[in-house]
Order: C-alpha cells, then structure tokens, then sequence
C-alpha cells in the first residue's frame, strides 16, 4: 500500500511539471518556466523574441503551446539572435523559434501578422494548425518538412508565400486560400515535394509563382484561369506532377525555364496570348502532348529543347512575329506531319532544330511571298516546302487587312503589275475577279475576325484630337494622318468610353468610310487607290454623341492601325488616344461659339480667330492671354475659374 501511494505522489509531481500556464512579461518567460522537461505550455500576456529564444534553446519537449492570448512586442538586442537579427518586430512569430519541436498542438495570437523563416520548420508530428485571420505574410520555409501535415488553409489576409513555404510536407493533401484572398506572391518551391497535394487554390490576385514552386506535387491538372493577374511562373515550376492539363490565364507575360519539363500525363497546353518567349525546356520530354494551340502572335523566341521529344504533335503553327527558334527545340517531334510558319521573314535558327524528324515527310506551309527565302535557307530547306494562303490575304503577306483591299482594288481596275495577286483575288469564290470580290473583302476585314498583326512598323502616323463634349451633344471627331510616306487606304478599331458612341461618320470626295458599330472596326479606302490626305486635314470625320453615363475625364484609342501604301503593301502604326472631357461644368457654352474645356490641370480655349481672353480666377486674380485659332492651352492651379471671350463668360474647373 505505502508503494502504490508513493507511485501516485510521484505521477502528480511529474503531472503537475507536464504543462505549465504563465503569464509572462517580456524577457521573463525564463524565470518564470524552471522546468524544461515541460511537454505543454500555455502563455498570458507579452512576449518577445528573449522569450522566444528560451522556448527554442531551452523547451525541447514542448508538444503543445498555446499562445492565443499572447502579445508579441518589438524587441532590439545588441547582439543578433535568431541569426543575424538584432531588431525583432512586433506580431511575429521570429526565425526558427519552434523549429524542430514535437508540437501536436500550436495556437497562435490573434493579432499575429507574420510567421518567421522556418519557424515551424521540420515540426514532423504537427497534423494541422489554424493561421489567425489578421495573418500576413508566411516566411520562407515556415512549415517546410512537416510531413504529418494534412492540410492548411490560408486566412484571405495573406499576401505574400515565402520561398519553400510548405516544401516537404509528404502528407500533405489540400491548400487552400479563403475568398477574398489578398495573395500576392508565391514564392520558390513554396510547395515543392508535396506529393500527396492534389487541391490548391490560391485565389486571384496571385502576380508571381516562384521556380520548382509545384514540383513534385500530386496536382493532375492545373488551372490557373482565375488568376488574371498573374505575370510569372516560374522555372521548373510544374516539374515531375502528373498534369494532364495545363490552363494558363491570358496575362502571364513570362513561363520560366522548364516550366512544364517531363510532366508524363501532360496531353493538353494552352498558351497564354501575352507571351514574346517560348522558354528554354518548356515542354520537353512531356511526350504524350499531341496538341499544341497555336503558339500565340507576339512570340519572337522559341528557346532551346522546347518542345524535344513531343512525338505525337502532329501540326504546328508557328506565328508571324518568330525572330528566332533555338537548339534542338522541336528534335524528336516524328509525329510532326505539317508545320506552318507565318513569318514572312525566316526566323534564324541554332543547331539541331529538328534532328530525327523526317522532313521531307513534313509539309511546312509558308507566305507565298517567302517561298524563296525558305528553300534557300539551311534547316528549313530540308521540308516540303508549299504557299498558304488565308482567305482574302490578297497581297499574300499572311494577313488580311486593309492592304488587301487596296491589292485587290488595283487588281479590279486592270493593274497586271503583280500577276501572284490574281491568283488570291477570287475571295467569293465565283471563278470571276470583280467588285463583288471587293465587298467580301471589305466584309471579311471589317468584321474584325483577322486582326492585323500586334508589332509597329511604322512611327506615330495617326492622331485623334482631344474632345470635349457634354451630355446629349454630338460632335466631330477628327482622326488625323501625319508623314512623308504616301498611303492610300487605313483601318482601326476605335474604343470609345462608356457613355460616347458613333452616330455617324462622313466620306471623303476620294474615299469610302465605313464603320461597323458591333466591332468598332473603321475602314477607310478607296475604288481608284487615290492618295488619302495629309497634313492639317482631318482624314476621317466621325461624328460622336455622349449620353449622361460619360465619365468627367475618359479616352478615345484607336488599336489594331493598318495603313496600305501605293503598292497595297500594309504598315502597322502603334496606337493612338486622346482625352475625352465631359464638359458638363462649362456654363454657357454653345457649339457655334469658341470652346473653352479642361483637362486635368489644363485649361483649353478653342478660338474661331485670334482674339484675347481672360482668365479670372476665384480669387478676383485675373490673367489677360493673347489667343491664336485653334486649341490653345494652359496650365492652372486647381480652383474655380471663369473665362471672359468674345463677351462670353465659360465657367470651369481645374483639377
């Protein structure tokens, strides 16, 4: 009896040393905790990074810590701890503080807002932890290795991932972010090695993903479509998953190195249309690709190996803008039966771009104007070489446009000069070349199908004037074209702002304007290829009408600008805007008078005639200006202001 006795006092002493609850002030945790064989701990009041440093050094059996009432002060020590930090911040959990600990349960403060490079780092018995909802970053390798945790969600406050974030965590299955995610950032390898992690979701503000960020993760298919925002994927980042499909949203502008490199189950890869670089390994070994969608307009450079050993793409389209393909980049592809290149110059190549293809077998299609320069260049000369040809690419550019139009024109009014032009100027399909093929042209350009090519070729030619304009008014807009080079048809695509539309629209004595309201494709040409007017004249006139829903300050553009020269050869001019003012602050103001309007900081007194006017500001400061016809424009301060011209006072606003 006296033994069993002894054996109880002796399981409640080592009971009562099991779990401990303080109340701490910062710097005390030490004094007020003199068992370290503690295997719980629950702490009140504040901590700070002296506190932390103890529970690390010191705490070695902790498998549960309870900090959910706990606050975390700033805390500066002359010498570093926790590495090289001297200057510890407040609400964060600091680097490694508990690293490697046998931790089951872990309740974090409220309030906290970062959690520290490795700080859970290797904690292999942790299953699950609950990140407090004010949390904002996670540091690098936070929770890398702790290979019992099954799942985390991410509070929508997060904003930034660090690099190896949740790296070596074997059984984890699911991470997820809660809506309204704020995340930013993803950084390198932040789940890399989670080979069991088949669900992540990670919301829509996601800009960059870091290299190997999903390597070696169990995600079958991946689609990052609603992240809109996102720019970067890194290198590697996909490597060695089981993928079968790949969805990209249309911004991400950079695929890293290998991003999709020897991903076995990969059939299916949707390139984003925002790309100039197919990446060095892109897609290499990922051998059961058979489609590729057409690698996107804008792309200059297919790196090297990118697309090695897809042996079963049996068609590529290669786009307009390819400047130059790299090493081995298609070596492998023997199941490639037709590859079709749009560029009209031949993009130069490295070595070995298709070794162990068939290339006699293959067809490569390539503008007809280029045939040439193919066969006579080494590598590609090795294909069947043959034309294509779209529909109503006339000129035979690999385009169709406006410059089309004027081929095909030329053609119609008995111009022999390009024989090569005839044999694509039957657009209907009647066996006969006349006008009628014209308006199936026209038809097929306006309906904006074909967009022109992305890249400029020319210096700014096009201009639109500034406008402005009030509610239930109907105004010209001019749209003007500048330049030594003669042109004799143009076409763009106008974007209006909410609240202001076309109404009308005027031709000129030599040139037909037309202009489809669905697309906001313009057309300009005309039936004897005339010149189009330069200089000061206004080449097209559109007249615009603005409802109540105009916004105080917004923008005209005009995109997608093609202009044909005398030899229906098309030129591609970067795009134009000007600001649209809604004038509804201007008292008496008619259209028959002299205009007086602002943009920004900037006051616009549009006169009929030279002439002077005042400019009165609020204060009674009055400023007396010697007006020339035309647009005439100054810079003010924000304020009030009134215009005296022409007897007239025009009350505006500067902002």
């Amino acid at each position: 009896m006296r033994y069993t006795l002894l054996t109880l006092i002796a399981a409640l002493a080592s009971l009562a040393s099991w779990a401990v609850e303080v109340n701490c002030t910062p710097g005390a945790l030490e004094q007020q905790v003199t068992d370290h064989s503690i295997t719980a701990l629950t702490v009140t009041g504040q901590m700070d990074a002296r506190d932390f440093l103890f529970v690390a050094d010191s705490l070695k059996q902790l498998n549960s810590i309870d900090l959910s009432n706990v606050e975390i002060v700033a805390y500066t020590s002359i010498k570093p701890i926790f590495g090289t930090t001297t200057h510890h911040l407040p609400m964060t959990l600091p680097t490694a503080s508990l690293a490697g600990k046998p931790l089951t349960s872990v309740a974090l403060p409220d309030g906290l807002k970062t959690i520290g490079e490795a700080a859970f780092a290797g904690c292999d018995k942790l299953v699950s932890i609950a990140l407090p909802q004010q949390l904002d970053t996670i540091g690098n390798y936070a929770f890398s290795g702790c290979s019992a945790l099954s799942t985390v969600t991410l509070p929508a406050t997060v904003a930034h991932v660090g690099n190896g974030a949740f790296a070596h965590c074997t059984a984890l299955t699911s991470a997820t972010v809660d809506n309204g995610s704020r995340l930013q950032h993803v950084g390198n390898e932040a789940f890399m090695d989670c080979p069991l992690l088949t669900t992540l979701t990670l919301g829509g503000n996601v800009v960059t993903i870091g290299h190997s960020a999903f390597a070696g993760t169990g995600l079958k298919a991946l689609d990052l479509t609603t992240m809109t925002k996102l720019e970067q994927l890194g290198d590697w980042a996909m490597t060695g998953t089981p993928i079968t499909e790949a969805r990209l949203p249309q911004s991400l502008q950079t695929l890293g190195t290998g991003a999709m490199l020897y991903l076995p189950n990969l059939t299916q890869v949707t390139m984003p249309g925002s790309l100039t670089t197919v990446s060095d390994f892109l897609l290499a070994g990922s051998d059961k690709v058979s489609i590729i969608s057409a690698i996107p307009e804008g792309v200059q450079t297919i790196g090297q190996a990118a697309f090695y050993n897809l042996s079963t793409v049996a068609t590529l389209s290669l786009p307009s803008t390819l400047q130059h393909i790299g090493t081995l980049a298609m070596a492998g592809m023997t199941g490639l039966e037709e590859l079709t290149s749009n560029a009209v110059t031949v993009p130069t190549l490295d070595d070995d771009i298709w070794l162990g293809v068939d290339q006699g077998a293959v067809t490569l299609k390539v503008p007809l104007n280029s045939v040439e320069d193919y066969q006579a260049a080494a590598q590609w000369q090795e294909f069947l070489i043959v034309p294509s040809a779209k529909l109503g690419d006339v000129n035979g550019d690999g385009e169709v446009n406006v410059a089309d139009v004027s081929a095909l024109v030329a053609i119609v009014m008995g111009d022999n000069s390009h024989p090569d032009y005839r044999a694509r100027a039957d657009v209907n399909g009647d066996t006969e070349i006349s006008v009628a093929d014209v308006s199936s042209l026209v038809a097929i350009v306006m309906s904006g199908i074909n967009a022109p090519a992305i890249y400029p070729d020319v210096d700014r030619l096009v201009t639109v004037d500034a406008l402005a304009i009030a509610p239930g008014e109907s105004q010209t807009l001019n749209i003007r074209l500048s330049g030594a080079q003669d042109y004799n048809a143009m076409q763009f695509d106008v974007d209006l702002p909410q609240g202001l539309s076309v109404t009308a629209h005027e031709s000129t004595k030599s040139h037909q304007v037309l202009v489809d309201h669905n697309t906001g494709r313009v057309m300009v040409y005309s039936m004897q290829n005339s010149t189009l007017n330069l200089a000061n004249q206004g080449v097209i006139h559109l007249t615009v009408t603005a409802n109540r829903s105009l916004a105080d300050e917004a923008q005209i553009t005009l995109n997608n600008i093609v202009l044909a020269d005398n030899n229906a050869q098309a030129h591609y001019a970067p795009s134009a805007s000007a600001p649209v003012n809604n004038i509804t602050g201007i008292n008496d103001l008619t259209a028959a008078s002299h205009r007086v309007w602002t943009d920004g900081n900037v006051l616009h007194i549009v006169a009929q005639q030279p002439m002077s006017a005042q400019i009165v500001a609020i204060n009674g400061t009055m400023q007396q200006v010697a007006l020339d016809a035309g647009d005439n424009a100054y810079e003010l301060t924000p304020g009030i202001y009134v215009v005296h011209i022409d007897g007239r006072g025009h009350k505006v606003v500067v902002k």
